[in-house]
């Protein structure tokens, strides 16, 4: 604000922009292209003439009205509340008039409104003398009258802040006024960076830039560096701030600044991506370093790169594991042990990479220099210390954490507020401090004598919030506790509200801790109410809210889950001794009421314990699911209960744990062991008298089975030994036929299972209590036998009960709409046509099938009516989906009608009724429309290349020649068609003489000519085509130039009840809403014609929702292909989803909508702000080499040549083919070297 305001002594702050004003300028008559307004006058006609007739209507806040114009004084609407408030002034000069607005949701309140009115007994009140009324109704009087007060300042003050000031007006009669001072820009500039702090930093950055700019003799590096540097040692992190140092460097290239000065405060401010830029932009700047430098094993020495080291914990913090893995594996690693272990910690094996990383250190400390037969960097050798310490924190050992800790500063506690210590060496003291209750003696004593110095206190206030608010919890001083909550919220609202809007790693950061601090409010909220510790009302009602309220599984770290689960469990111990000490002190409660109260949150605590082993299991951290799993067993076994939650997360933990083992007698052992645990509890109470259980007790015994015999197959031997060695019965099992056994033994426990899952559904039905739970348990039981009976046939056992039994468990499944179970569909798909006979049965349990569910695989459901047994099987469905959801098959059975209708007359016969319910004039206009925007010249070369194969007969069928050409005739030449658009028509009447002339209007010449002739006719009309073909590059153009039917298209004016949907809209994850689908309104005037060989259009579709959906429309093309790898893109999300590791480094595909209408035309969703990775290159190369974009291709470069003739050196392995394409030579490269 300074600077701008220093501004207004230059000489130039008064003067004028324009020296004369817009009525001196002299006017030219330009004609105004309508087109695009005449399609949407009649829809929207109403509301243009209200926006004319009332100017102010639209959300906008104009200055540039006359002082006398009664909208003047503006009322925002709501989309403008939330920002200026519901009172808006305009200030002309000194006299505010403030404009009285009907208040909105969210934004102020007029004072009237907020005062609350006066109750009948006021205004009986009234008709009495005040004189009169008591000491005590005259306080209450004049106590109430102050309050009126407060409110009417309260309000004014809001209003105040809220007002909106015109500093100038814009308009001088009818004409805008140009003449602009500098100051009219600047004074409004300044009013925005005073209250917008984002703004401010653009602003002066833009600032700084500029005086750099102007003044070239000005050394930045020399003025500046020392300047900036120490701003940056001595900045408090705000977020700001600190962007806005890092942005003026960035715009600097003569400010090169240490790496690791720019990490730690991007680090420390949450500017992830802003630090990463600066450090990307000072390695591409700093000369390569000397090649001839080389470090053992040839490669260049690249450890003295510090910004990959810094880029490296920048990427970290940020979760991209992918990024990060790419540059320590390239830039800093040398060993394969970093390498090893890092692999293991993004598996989630942390186990595995601590003890890599130990080995290394160990390594070092025995002296030696070479490991792996390289030197380790210094950055490398740092990298596995900190990592040791990460991954002792995954595993949640504490201990550990705690001794390295204190190994770093010699058991020196007070020495961790050094500078090169106090990140992270203090935040993981007193994290494994206030995890080991043994250590927090030694913790208050850190923390009083470090509240003893000013300057430590200020680091623990500032920075640890959070963990002074817990040892105040800890020492039992509450009201500590609850100042430091306090505090806290005060910190993360200004620190939270200062992040940038799309720092979603930040801002994910940020909110992970607000769940500790938010229960530890509600627990202190809990204690400080006696009223509470008399039962356990109170008490459920907390803990119920705390189990519904955990971390994410999938996008929070173990971490984050073992903050709030060991920080709930203390919280139950001072819980627990709150109430014991309040009954203590009543003489109504006994010993019996504090035992049961203690039980109760001991079951609570075991729990919990066990909601974190399943979190860490599902994670792949199966070190911390075992440890806690063991402490959930611990408490429950003092009360000698069985609980199958229990048993079934432990028995899960134990195959996983045997899956992951890389020995096969090892994991042949712990599965052995599993089904020995099992079948010990198979005779449990609480098992044997539940079906539900029951149920889920065969299933999980029938997966162990399952996968003890696939096991088998690799090494039977194994599996038996283990299971001798285990004692486990083997009187049932055949050794000779161990797989065989064993897999009925998983077919019986499935069979029975779904039998038991079957009947405590109907039991839940009859009680009229059927409920989501009986339906998920009788779902995964269905779909558990199909997958393990499917598991069976594909191994190459072929059985018609089986088919059955996989047909019967996935529609079981998706008839009670069970989630993934409408995945497994094509594969039943595939048992019916290798398995004809179990058609009539899948025939008769489709039936009970909603068929949305199936509107994914309507295209694999069309391409069975071909088959004579298979048509009849799926024709049903089909006809169910034309009948609720027409445009869902409309395009897929469109582009398969035109093969199906060429096919056997059984097959014709079979399709009708789908013909007559999918008969919609308007789509099949639309569709006829669209094949008109592909070049009319490329129209006819298709319908050419479909004449050639019958030229080259020697007995022509002249009938299919003669209707080729009618085709021809009627697509291309009708020049009395008024839908074709000016650029059809122009080329129709060109083309129609000479064509008709050589082929006759009904193909009779060419039926006729001589294959030589008909060759000699095309390569001429064909050059002449090309070269009048527009435009040669990417440009746009006018709709009506290729479709008038789509420029006129009006949705209201349709026949009654037709309508065109969006394309798209059914995807078969939920029951469609047709009502609710966007239907096409009107069609863009514009087309964005591609430079590319098929010339694709994008089209713009306006929407009856008043957005714009644009798509490519691409002729000539069949996209059923394109289709169907989206739909193999959308089951890879669906499965990569499932994974919390793919998850959490947001592996996924983007996908788009394909949708095929004919054989001719198809739409793809035209997906904004994308670029070919081709243009990305020629791009950055033609920056590099100084030459227009236009001249630079990455085909020209040398490296290109290399790689084709390096590619067609494999073409002497193509064994049969003497032309070899770039499919040939690929194919050969992929089979020589893989």
């Amino acid at each position: 604000r300074l600077l701008l305001h220093l501004t207004s002594k230059s000489p130039d702050y008064d003067r004028l922009i324009y020296d004369r004003p817009l009525t001196d300028c002299q006017f030219k008559e330009v004609q105004i292209d309508t087109s695009f307004a005449s399609s949407l006058f009649t829809s929207a006609s109403q509301s243009l003439f209200e926006s004319i007739r009332n100017p102010m209507a639209n959300d906008e806040i104009r200055a540039t009205v006359s002082s006398d114009d009664p909208m003047s004084v503006y009322a925002p609407s709501q989309s403008l509340s939330s920002i200026f408030g519901s009172i808006s002034t305009k200030v002309l000069g000194s006299a505010p008039q403030v404009a009285q607005a009907k208040p909105v949701q969210g934004g102020f309140l007029h004072p009237a409104q907020v005062m609350k009115p006066p109750s009948a007994t006021d205004k009986m009140r009234r008709r009495f003398d005040k004189s009169k009324l008591g000491p005590t109704q005259n306080s209450s009087y004049e106590a109430y009258h102050q309050r009126v007060k407060q409110n009417k300042l309260m309000a004014s003050k809001v209003a105040k802040s809220k007002q909106i000031t015109m500093l100038r007006k814009y308009r001088t009669g009818e004409l805008p006024d140009i003449q602009i001072r500098s100051k009219d820009i600047l004074e409004p500039l300044i009013s925005l960076i005073t209250r917008d702090s984002t703004t401010a930093r653009l602003v002066l950055v833009q600032v700084f830039k500029s005086i750099c700019a102007v003044t070239p003799q000005l050394n930045v590096e020399t003025h500046f560096k020392g300047q900036i540097e120490s701003m940056f040692k001595n900045t408090t992190n705000t977020t700001g701030f600190v962007n806005f140092l890092i942005n003026i460097c960035y715009e600097q290239n003569q400010l090169i600044l240490s790496p690791h000065l720019i990490a730690d405060c991007a680090l420390k401010s949450f500017n992830f991506h802003a630090g990463i830029m600066l450090l990307e932009k000072q390695l591409l700047q700093l000369p390569p370093k000397d090649p001839k430098r080389k470090k053992v094993g040839g490669e260049p020495a690249s450890e003295d790169r510090q910004e990959w080291i810094q880029l490296v914990k920048l990427y970290r913090a940020m979760g991209e594991e992918d990024t990060l893995k790419g540059i320590f594996e390239k830039k800093i690693a040398k060993t394969n042990l970093s390498k090893e272990a890092l692999a293991a910690e993004f598996r989630g094996d942390f186990v595995e990479a601590l003890s890599v990383y130990e080995k290394a250190t160990k390594l070092l400390d025995e002296g030696k220099e070479v490991i792996d037969g390289v030197v380790p960097s210094p950055a490398e050798i740092e990298s596995w210390e900190n990592a040791r310490l990460e991954c002792f924190l995954m595993l949640t050992r504490w201990s550990d954490l705690y001794e390295n800790t204190l190994a770093e500063v010699e058991n020196k506690p007070m020495d961790l507020y050094q500078e090169r210590l106090i990140d992270p060496y203090l935040n993981y003291y007193l994290l494994s401090s206030t995890k080991n209750k043994e250590k927090w003696p030694q913790l208050w004593q850190f923390i009083g004598a470090s509240f003893e110095d000013p300057q430590k206190r200020d680091t623990l206030e500032a920075k640890y919030l959070k963990e002074m608010a817990f040892v105040a919890l800890t020492q039992n001083d509450f009201d500590r506790s609850r100042y430091y909550v306090s505090k806290y919220y005060q910190h993360f609202m200004l620190e939270f509200s200062k992040l940038q809007s799309f720092d979603f790693a930040a801002k994910h950061i940020k909110l992970q801790s607000l769940q500790n601090v938010i229960e530890m409010e509600e627990f202190l909220g809990f204690v400080s109410k006696e009223s509470n510790l008399k039962g356990i009302y109170h008490l459920d009602k907390l803990l119920s809210k705390w189990n519904q309220r955990y971390p994410s599984v999938k996008m929070d770290s173990i971490t984050i889950w073992d903050n709030v689960v060991t920080n709930r469990s203390i919280y139950l111990e001072k819980i627990h001794e709150a109430m014991t000490s309040f009954k203590s002190n009543s003489e109504e409660e006994g010993e019996e009421s504090k035992l049961k109260i203690k039980d109760h949150l001991v079951e609570e605590r075991a729990d919990m314990f066990r909601d974190i082993a399943n979190a860490a299991r599902r994670q792949s951290n199966l070190y911390v699911s075992d440890l806690y799993l063991r402490s959930a067993l611990k408490s429950k076994s003092k009360k000698k209960e069985f609980s199958f939650s229990y048993f079934q997360s432990l028995v899960k933990l134990y195959c996983i744990k045997a899956e992951q083992t890389k020995s096969i007698d090892e994991s042949a052992d712990k599965f052995a062991k599993a089904l020995k645990f099992i079948e010990g509890k198979k005779g449990e109470e609480v098992i044997s008298n539940q079906p539900e259980l029951k149920s889920k007790f065969l299933y999980l015994q029938g997966k162990v089975f399952s996968q003890v015999a696939q096991l088998s197959e690799d090494n039977s031997a194994a599996v038996k030994e283990a299971i001798q060695k285990n004692g486990w019965d083997l009187s049932s099992i055949r050794t000779n036929k161990l797989n065989h056994d064993l897999n009925m033994k998983a077919y019986s426990s499935f069979e029975e299972g779904v039998q038991l899952a079957s009947q405590y559904e109907r039991e839940e039905n009859e009680k009229g209590e059927g409920n989501s739970k009986a339906i998920k348990v009788a779902s995964k039981a269905h779909l558990g036998f199909a997958l393990f009976c499917d598991q069976l046939l594909k191994g190459g056992k072929e059985d018609a009960n089986l088919c059955k039994h996989v047909i019967k468990g996935v529609l079981e499944a998706m008839q009670r709409q069970f989630p993934g179970a409408s995945d497994h569909f094509p594969r039943l798909l595939e048992i019916i046509s290798s398995h004809p006979e179990t058609i009539p049965f899948f025939m008769e349990k489709v039936a009970k099938i909603e068929v949305w569910q199936m509107i994914r695989w309507i295209s694999q459901l069309i391409a069975l009516l071909g088959m004579p047994k298979e048509g009849k099987a799926v024709i049903g469905i089909l006809v169910e989906i034309a009948k609720k959801y027409p445009q869902a098959i409309y395009y897929p059975f469109k582009i398969s009608g035109e093969e199906l209708m060429v096919q056997s007359e059984e097959t014709r016969k079979l399709i009708q009724p789908l013909q007559h319910l999918l008969k919609i004039d308007a789509i099949e206009s639309f569709i006829e429309a669209l094949q008109k925007l592909t070049h009319p010249e490329h129209r006819f070369k298709d319908w050419t290349e479909q004449l050639k194969p019958h030229m080259r007969q020697s007995k022509r069928d002249v009938e299919e020649v003669k209707a080729i050409c009618m085709t021809i005739y009627e697509d291309l030449l009708d020049t009395r068609d008024p839908n074709i658009g000016s650029y059809n028509k122009k080329f129709a009447s060109t083309w129609v003489k000479p064509i008709v002339t050589a082929f006759g209007k009904d193909g009779s010449l060419l039926a006729k000519m001589s294959n030589e002739s008909f060759s000699s006719h095309l390569a001429e009309w064909n050059d002449k085509m090309m070269k009048d073909l527009n435009p040669k590059k990417t440009a746009k153009m006018k709709l009506t130039e290729f479709s008038m039917w789509l420029q006129d298209f009006e949705q209201g004016e349709q026949n009654s009840g037709e309508f065109i949907e969006l394309p798209g809209q059914y995807t078969g994850n939920a029951a469609p809403i047709v009502e609710d689908h966007v239907k096409i309104s009107s069609f863009d005037g514009s087309l964005l014609v591609m430079g590319s060989l098929r010339k694709p259009k994008r089209l713009k579709m306006r929407g009856d929702d008043e957005h714009d959906y644009p798509f490519l429309i691409k002729g000539g093309e069949d996209l059923r292909l394109d289709q169907r790898i989206q739909q193999l893109f959308a089951v890879t999300n669906r499965i990569l989803a499932k994974d919390p590791a793919c998850l959490k480094r947001k592996l996924q595909i983007n996908t788009y909508q394909v949708v095929p209408m004919t054989g001719k035309v198809g739409i793809i969703q035209w997906i904004e702000n994308t670029k070919p990775l081709k243009e990305i290159f020629e791009e950055e190369l033609a920056k590099d080499s100084n030459k227009p974009k236009a001249e630079t291709s990455i085909l020209k470069l040398p490296a290109a040549a290399l790689q084709d003739s390096w590619i067609k050196s494999f073409g002497n392995k193509v064994v049969g083919k003497k032309r070899l394409n770039s499919c040939d030579y690929y194919y050969a490269m992929f089979q020589q070297r893989f």
